[in-house]
């Protein structure tokens, strides 16, 4: 819709007015809707002008239009910073809590938005996060401002703290009257937290980006599939279950008893190797579709060497897995690593990441490692994520959440494979001779997906 704007300001003041008679319900909980939050910028630099009319009026405006847009189809709420304080950093106001208020109540606790002080994005970010709660459904935070951090924190890292911590969170940006040396800071935090950046240099660009931010909200305010069990084995019967063939079976080093499978890591072996004891094959096809093949285990590490390895294998140089294993010496310490790996032909490619360390100045002591080793006996689900053509390696701890309540997510960046590379597996292993071993209780093994019917 298009809009005159040399009479925004006079537009602006009337809306305004309109507000405060307002008298429409509470806003009602939506099932399965999105949720959003607001970041308005109150600083200062917002009553700098364009075309005549304060960036504060026409971000207001903008705003409200947006803010009906959304309604009906996501849960909204509003964070303000630089509002109420010159100088303080510390400035960041929620101005309605998600879901608590009406569209109405909303524009016009934005219209009340009084441009003071300073630039504190990253705590704002931060406030933004900790609004939102658990759902099935996408939840976005959409930050517009004229300008970047002025308090010395970090908005990139905060943004990428929270898509690391919630595959579901996005952080859209639009950057409003921004010069080209601000606007890398702002493209930062929405790259980093899996969204959007959008460039608006006057009123007409800005009611533009705000359009197609309403899109993105709107398309994740789409209910998530309900996801369907496609196998699962819970070891609850004193007996390997028959969906289950062993390649190279050691009947001494694995058994199910107490809901669980026992296996042993120690010997060397692992996807790559021919010779590998135990290699669990399940004869169940993954479906065409996007799936997640799960198994929740824990381990009495001992040497260091070991991981668990579970995916797709054809032989031993065609296969794709997510692998966990411990890894140190005496000069750089303790790992417990995350990967997902693939070998197409024998040629390996992978990507890892550190899900929890212990340095040392001096290592060489075996009391050490197993010092370590105490620290990662929790339950632990390992998943190879399928996303199209993309994999990833994932990992929950249970027990371990962010400072908000929130599971920590580790996973890894996807590797790329065209083709499935074979059957489902499983092993234990180790990945370097030595001496000892490890067992690891595996409770069980899922294979779920996305429920199309």
């Amino acid at each position: 819709m298009a809009r005159n704007y040399k009479r925004i300001g006079v537009m602006t003041r009337t809306i305004a007015a309109a507000l405060l008679l307002s008298t429409a319900a509470p806003a009602a909980v939506l099932a399965n809707a999105a949720q959003t939050v607001l970041i308005v910028d109150g600083s200062n630099s917002m009553w700098g002008q364009i075309e005549g009319v304060a960036k504060i009026e026409t971000a207001k405006l903008m705003l409200s239009g947006l803010v009906g847009d959304l309604a009906g189809g996501t849960q909204l709420g509003i964070v303000a910073y630089g509002h109420r304080s010159k100088t303080d950093c510390d400035d960041i106001e929620v101005l309605s809590a998600i879901g608590v208020d009406a569209t109405d109540a909303i524009r016009s606790k934005i219209g009340a938005i009084t441009p003071l002080g300073k630039t504190p994005i990253a705590a704002a970010i931060a406030a933004a996060g900790a609004m939102l709660a658990d759902s099935d459904t996408t939840r976005s935070i959409v930050l517009v401002s004229d300008g970047i951090e002025t308090c010395g924190g970090d908005p990139c890292a905060e943004a990428a703290k929270l898509a690391q911590d919630d595959i579901n969170t996005r952080v859209h940006v639009v950057g409003f009257d921004i010069g080209k040396d601000q606007r890398a800071q702002l493209e930062c935090i929405a790259e980093r937290g899996n969204g959007k950046y959008y460039d608006a240099a006057n009123a007409g660009a800005l009611e533009v980006a705000l359009a197609a931010v309403k899109k993105e909200t709107v398309v994740a305010a789409k209910p998530a599939p309900k996801i369907k069990t496609v196998f699962e084995d819970d070891f609850s019967v004193d007996e390997l279950n028959g969906a289950w063939a062993v390649t190279n079976p050691d009947p001494d080093a694995f058994i199910v008893e107490d809901d669980k499978l026992l296996m042993v890591a120690g010997t060397t072996g692992g996807f790559d190797g021919k010779k590998t004891p135990n290699l669990f094959g399940l004869d169940v096809k993954p479906p065409k579709s996007n799936w997640v093949l799960s198994a929740t285990v824990q381990a009495e590490y001992q040497t260091q060497k070991e991981g668990i390895w579970l995916g797709m294998r054809k032989d031993a140089k065609n296969w794709l897995a997510a692998r966990l294993f411990t890894s140190g010496n005496k000069n750089y310490g303790h790992k417990l690593i995350l990967q997902v790996i693939k070998s197409s032909k024998g040629k390996a490619t992978k990507f890892s990441k550190t899900v929890r360390a212990m340095k040392c100045n001096v290592c060489p002591p075996d009391r050490q490692f197993s010092n370590f080793a105490q620290t990662i006996t929790s339950p632990m689900t390992l998943s190879l994520v399928r996303d199209g053509r993309k994999f990833s390696a994932r990992l929950t701890v249970e027990g371990a959440v962010d400072k908000s309540g929130k599971p920590v997510v580790h996973e890894t960046d996807a590797i790329s494979s065209l083709r499935l590379p074979g059957g489902i597996f499983m092993t234990v292993a180790q990945n370097k001779k030595t001496s000892g071993e490890t067992l690891f209780f595996i409770d069980s093994v899922e294979l779920t997906a996305p429920d199309e019917d």
